[in-house]
């Protein structure tokens, strides 16, 4: 092996020793785009469950009511040793289903977009929406 050979691999694995990186998760996935086929007074838990997916938080209430909660959002760092880093965050979706003795009564959809420059994360555009109708 040459020595420009050698020294390209030395520096090569140093930086990659030296890489940081950091990945985040809150929630869970699911699938935002089922909000769109729920029908308020007509979809059925296991109906949700088919479109959506199984939700993060079920919050039974004590007269019949339920309230089931999908979140997510992830979020993906790395630093290396030599150079700039990068830091990007996935669009933040919150879909809030209420029920009532099995069947959709209310859901509404959030979604907060996020924009990058290198380790920055800063918040962009949101929106807010009922579904179900």
């Amino acid at each position: 092996m040459s020595r420009t050979a050698r020294a390209l691999s030395l520096v090569l694995a140093l930086e990659l020793a030296g890489c940081a990186t950091a990945h985040g998760e809150i929630g869970k996935p699911f699938k935002p785009e089922g909000r769109k086929k729920l029908a308020i007074g007509g979809t059925t838990r296991a109906d949700v469950r088919f479109l959506v997916g199984d939700p993060l938080t079920v919050a039974p209430q004590p007269d019949g009511r339920e309230m089931w909660i999908y979140e997510h959002t992830r979020i993906d760092a790395s630093r290396p040793l030599i150079g700039p880093g990068r830091a990007r965050q996935t669009p933040h979706v919150l879909l809030t289903l209420r029920f009532q003795y099995g069947i959709l009564m209310d859901c509404s959809y959030f979604q907060e977009d996020y924009r990058s420059r290198g380790m920055e994360i800063t918040t962009g555009a949101s929106r807010t929406e009922r579904c179900g109708q």
